[in-house]
C-alpha cells in the first residue's frame, strides 16, 4: 500500500516544485505572438500619425455641443438634423460615409437627431429634417440649407 501512494506523491512533488519556478533566459517560455509591445517613442509616433491623419481629412461624427464648439473655432462646422425614418438622410449620410476620405481638412459635419434635439432644433429654426446649419465658434447660424444627397452638395454649400 505504501509503494502504491509513492508514485502519485513522488509526481505531486514535481508538478508543485516545478509550478514555482519561473522562466530564465536560457529557459525558453511560451511567447504569445499575438500580442505586440509597444514603447513610449511608439505611443508617440502613433499619437503623430493620428493627428496627421485627422489633419488630412475632416470628420463626421454624433453632436456633442463641446465638440461644435471646438470644430468651429478650428474650421468649418456643418449640423445635419438627420431621421433616421428619412430616406433622403439616410442617403446623405451613406454617401458621406462612403467618401469620408473625402471630407475636406477642417470640416466637421455633425449628425444631429431631428426627432429628440428639439431645443436645437428651436435654436437654429429648423421645422423639417434633412435640414443642414452652418454654425460659427459662438454657435451662431452662418447658412442654412435642405436637400442633397451627396457630400458634395455640403462642400458647395458652406461658407
Amino acid at each position: 500500500m505504501k509503494k502504491a501512494l509513492l508514485i502519485p506523491l513522488t509526481l505531486a512533488a514535481f508538478v508543485l516544485v516545478g509550478a514555482g519556478c519561473t522562466p530564465t533566459p536560457e529557459t525558453p517560455s511560451v511567447v504569445d505572438t499575438n500580442t505586440t509591445k509597444t514603447t513610449a517613442a511608439d505611443d508617440t509616433m502613433m499619437e503623430e500619425d493620428t493627428m496627421m491623419e485627422e489633419d488630412a481629412v475632416g470628420s463626421h461624427v454624433d453632436y456633442d455641443e463641446a465638440a461644435v464648439t471646438a470644430a468651429a473655432k478650428s474650421g468649418t462646422t456643418v449640423l445635419h438634423f438627420s431621421a433616421p425614418w428619412c430616406p433622403t438622410c439616410a442617403a446623405l449620410e451613406k454617401d458621406i460615409d462612403a467618401n469620408a476620405d473625402n471630407i475636406p481638412a477642417g470640416l466637421t459635419i455633425f449628425r444631429t437627431d431631428y426627432d429628440t434635439m428639439l431645443e436645437l432644433r428651436k435654436k437654429y429654426g429648423v421645422t423639417y429634417q434633412h435640414t443642414l446649419v452652418q454654425v460659427d465658434a459662438n454657435g451662431d447660424q452662418i447658412t442654412k440649407w435642405s436637400g442633397g444627397t451627396t457630400l458634395d452638395s455640403i462642400l458647395s454649400k458652406v461658407q
